[in-house]
């Protein structure tokens, strides 16, 4: 399969599964307050979510906060497959950011899901706080920001720009961290692996 495809198929898993994680683990942190999508997904997949007490008021998050949280960990994974695939979209300084900023935020993902159940509270701030959001805010904010300079330029790499409002939006419908902000990522690198790769203007030989 080539590698557009390829990038393709990674971005629309990576999209897939961030959404429904994502409305779970909306459903798991807000309760009764979660958006109404989430809470037709968790009364699809895992109806007992609607009747435990937000995660965001208790002392300590549930155990399905730290089981569903840990499956986020394939999405960076998708991720990462996705922007290896599209590597040549971003101009070397953006591709740096890109992959110093990822590579925090999937540290700080495992520091917050896999390691603080046991290690405690303090642990999931600094993962999550300190690594996870803030990363995947520069992140994106990168990555928009070399899909417009892609545009500016006649370059392929433009639907990148997607990322940023991609996110907000993604945040809006979802009312999580970080599974908005990744549901933004994943949507703007899946328009990006349906882009063409030639820059505009120019045809085929």
């Amino acid at each position: 399969m080539p590698t557009r495809d390829l990038a393709t198929l990674w971005a629309t898993l990576a999209l897939g599964l961030t959404t429904v994680l994502g409305c779970l683990q909306s459903v798991v942190w807000n309760g009764a307050e979660a958006p109404l999508l989430a809470r037709a997904v968790a009364s699809a997949l895992d109806p007992a979510l609607l009747a435990g007490a937000p995660a965001s008021s208790a002392a300590a998050p549930s155990a399905s906060y730290f089981s569903y949280g840990r499956l986020a960990i394939a999405s960076y994974g998708l991720l990462w497959l996705v922007g290896g695939a599209l590597k040549e979209q971003l101009p070397p300084r953006s591709l740096w950011l890109a992959s110093a900023s990822l590579s925090v935020a999937t540290t700080g993902d495992l520091l917050a899901y896999w390691l603080s159940e046991s290690i405690g509270p303090g642990l999931r701030r600094l993962g999550f706080w300190f690594m996870e959001l803030p990363a995947l805010c520069a992140l994106v904010v990168c990555l928009s920001g070399a899909g417009l300079l892609a545009y500016r330029r006649g370059r392929p790499g433009s639907a990148w720009t997607l990322a940023l409002p991609a996110s907000l939006l993604g945040v809006a419908a979802l009312q999580y961290l970080p599974h908005g902000i990744l549901l933004g990522s994943s949507l703007a690198a899946l328009a990006a692996s349906c882009q063409p790769s030639r820059p505009r203007g120019i045809a085929p030989a």
